[in-house]
Parts: structure tokens; sequence; C-alpha cells
């Protein structure tokens, strides 16, 4: 009866652990933002020009080994875009622009994602800029360098997708109409603490 009850538990057991292995192994990491340049370029009356957002945030869950599971969310203070030209970040701040009176920040937001043929990996994505949202691929690669990893992106959007740049700006000779968006994060790895919430203590 002992060797029988041993010989059920055993595989048992070891099944049990082989699970918790692979839940282990699926657990995606929490990334913290140590760096980055967030970077928008364009064309006005056909001469390039490329601006800078200076404040922006991002958080991110990922494993490249399941990136289903990835979680982004990166939050931009448009009022911080910088474009090396006064007269054209004081018209970037209007109302028909990204009327930062009203609102002042730009969202990206992402859950889930796959591997693209290429090595790179690309994330479902919602932007919401100027009140207006728009479901956008979000591409990207993935350098891990030691016990940082470092995203690259480049996403191109159509400026009149979210009403930037109304009226008179809205024609492509004054103001093109295609935006390229370069993102580019240098992360550390939270230790797995830093997301343990404290028990609540009683008195």
């Amino acid at each position: 009866m002992a060797g029988m009850f041993r010989n059920l538990v055993v595989p048992f057991v070891a099944v049990l652990l082989t699970l918790a292995g692979h839940a282990a192994a699926a657990a995606t990491t929490d990334w913290h933002m140590t760096s980055g340049s967030l970077t928008f370029s364009g064309t006005q009356q056909g001469e390039p020009f490329t601006g800078t957002f200076k404040a922006f945030t991002v958080k991110l869950k990922f494993d490249p080994a399941h990136p289903e599971q990835s979680q982004l969310d990166v939050q931009i203070d448009l009022r911080s875009a910088d474009s090396q030209l006064e007269e054209r970040d004081a018209a970037l701040q209007s109302a028909e622009w990204f009327d930062t009176e009203r609102q002042p920040f730009a969202q990206l937001s992402a859950t889930g994602g796959k591997r693209l043929t290429d090595g790179r990996f690309e994330l479902p994505a919602t932007l919401i800029i100027h009140a207006k949202q728009k479901a956008i691929a979000f591409p990207f690669t993935w350098t891990v360098n030691g016990e940082t990893a470092k995203l690259d992106s480049v996403v191109h959007l159509n400026r009149l997708d979210f009403d930037l740049g109304t009226g008179d700006w809205a024609d492509p000779d004054w103001v093109g109409h295609d935006v390229q968006v370069t993102v580019s994060v240098t992360f550390a790895a939270m230790p797995p603490e830093a997301n343990v919430k404290p028990s609540p203590t009683t008195e």
C-alpha cells in the first residue's frame, strides 16, 4: 500500500513542480525607465524639423519569451514640446494643435503583443492625443545589456487623425501630414520585492 501511495504521489508532485516552473518562467518583468528620448519629426513648408518631448514616463511589463503578456503605458507631457523654434512651439500649444490648456497630456497604452519575423516585437496600442483616440501598431527592438535593456521604436502618424493642425494648418503644403515619432528608452529591471505591497496592519 505504501509503495502504491508513493507511486501516485511522486508523479503528482513532479507535475505540480513542473507547472510551477512554467508559471515562473512566464512571469513578466517590471522594467523601470532610467533614461530616454522621445522625438517627433515633420516638415514645415517643405523643410524638415525635429522636436523633442522633454517630459514623459514609461511603465513596462515585458518578457521577450512571452510578449503576449506585455503591458505598456506611456504618458507624455505635451507642454514640454521643444521644436527649436519659439514661434512654432507657441503654435503647438494652441487650440489648433495640442490644446494643452485643456489636454496637457497624451497617452499610449498597450496590452499583449507578438514577436515579428524580423526579431522585433509589436504591441497593439491605443494612442490618445487632443482627445482623439486611435489604434496603432507599436513595433520595437529590445536589446539587453547586462542588467539593463533598451527599447527602440519608430512610429509614423497622420497628424490629421488626431485633429492636430486644424484650419489653415491642415494644408500639407504648410505642414506635412506625416509625423515620425522616435522612442528610445533604457530600463532597469525592478526587483520583485519592489512590486509587493505591504500587508495592512491593525492597531
